[in-house]
C-alpha cells in the first residue's frame, strides 16, 4: 500500500480504564475534554572515542539505549472519577436516608463558644411547624462529692438568636454571651435525604490504567486510533479548588510493555 505524505493536526475522544492494583480493567470511561495526549519519545546513545594518533576523537563504536517513553495528559473537563486520579484516591458512595434526631437518637455535641462544631447529619431542615432545629443544654453536676456518679442538671434552652447553623453542612456556632465554656448539648432536629460521592484522597502512590485515543487528522480525515496498554500516571499539577480558572487536571507517566505484546503502545492510521 502507498501513502501520501500530509499534515498531520489531530482531535480526539480519549477513553481512560482505571486498573485496579491487581491490573483488572473496571471498563473504559469518557473523558470528555482532553487537550493533550504526548508520548514522548528518547534515546540514551553512549559513543567510544578515539584516541588514538591520528583519529583522536572520532568514534569508534556507538551503542543506542532505548529510555522509557513518557507519557503526559491534561484533562479540563473533570468528574468525580478524573478528579480522583489527580488526587490519587478512590471513589465510594455517601447517602443519608431523610429522618429526624430526636430521643434516643438525638444530637448530643460540645458546644465551644465562638467556633464551629460539627453536628452528626448535614442537610438540616425544618419540620412541619417551621422550626429548623432545637435546642436543650445540659451541664454536668458533681455535688458536693466529687468523687460522686455525676448527674445531669437541666439548664435554661439555648435562646435561637445565640446560635448560628450552617443546616447545609451541620455545623453550630453558639454567638451568645451566656456560655463561656464548652458545654454539652442535644439537639433535636429533621434532616434530608441525599446521595452523592466520597474522594478519599492520598489513598494510592499512582494510578494504573489503560488508555486508547480514538483520532481523526483533520487535514485528511484519515483515522488514528492510540492504545496504551498500561500506564503508571501520577499528578504533575496540584488541583486548586480556589482557582479562578477552569480547573485543569495534569498527569504525567510511563508505559510498561505487557508479557504478550512487543511495545508498550501502537497507533492505528486507517485510512
Amino acid at each position: 500500500m502507498t501513502t501520501t505524505a500530509s499534515a498531520f493536526v489531530f482531535s480526539g475522544d480519549l477513553y481512560i480504564d482505571r486498573l485496579t492494583d491487581a491490573g483488572v480493567s473496571t471498563g473504559y470511561l469518557d473523558v470528555s475534554n482532553a487537550t493533550q495526549m504526548s508520548i514522548g519519545e528518547t534515546t540514551d546513545i553512549k559513543t567510544q572515542l578515539s584516541k588514538m594518533r591520528a583519529t583522536r576523537g572520532q568514534v569508534l563504536a556507538t551503542v543506542a539505549t532505548k529510555k522509557p517513553a513518557t507519557l503526559k495528559l491534561t484533562l479540563d473537563q473533570i468528574d468525580r472519577d478524573k478528579l480522583a486520579m489527580a488526587l490519587l484516591g478512590t471513589v465510594s458512595t455517601i447517602t443519608q436516608t431523610a429522618d429526624e434526631a430526636t430521643g434516643e437518637t438525638a444530637a448530643v455535641v460540645t458546644l465551644i463558644p465562638g467556633a464551629w462544631v460539627q453536628l452528626p447529619h448535614r442537610s438540616i431542615i425544618a419540620d412541619d411547624t417551621g422550626a429548623q432545629i432545637s435546642v436543650a443544654p445540659m451541664t454536668v453536676g458533681y455535688g458536693a462529692d466529687p468523687d460522686a456518679t455525676p448527674t445531669p442538671i437541666a439548664a435554661t434552652p439555648i435562646p435561637q438568636e445565640d446560635l448560628e447553623f450552617n443546616l447545609r453542612l451541620g455545623l453550630v456556632k453558639y454567638i451568645g454571651d451566656t456560655l463561656t465554656e464548652p458545654t454539652e448539648t442535644t439537639f433535636t432536629y429533621f434532616y434530608s435525604a441525599y446521595t452523592g460521592s466520597l474522594i478519599s484522597g492520598s489513598t494510592t502512590p499512582t494510578i494504573k490504567a489503560k488508555l486508547k485515543l480514538d483520532g481523526i487528522n483533520v487535514v485528511d480525515g484519515t483515522a488514528v486510533t492510540v492504545t496504551i496498554d498500561e500506564a503508571t500516571l501520577t499528578p504533575s499539577k496540584e488541583v486548586d479548588f480556589l482557582a479562578d480558572d477552569f480547573a485543569v487536571l495534569e498527569m504525567t507517566g510511563e508505559m510498561r510493555t505487557l508479557t504478550n505484546k512487543t511495545s508498550p503502545y501502537t497507533v492505528d492510521i486507517i485510512s
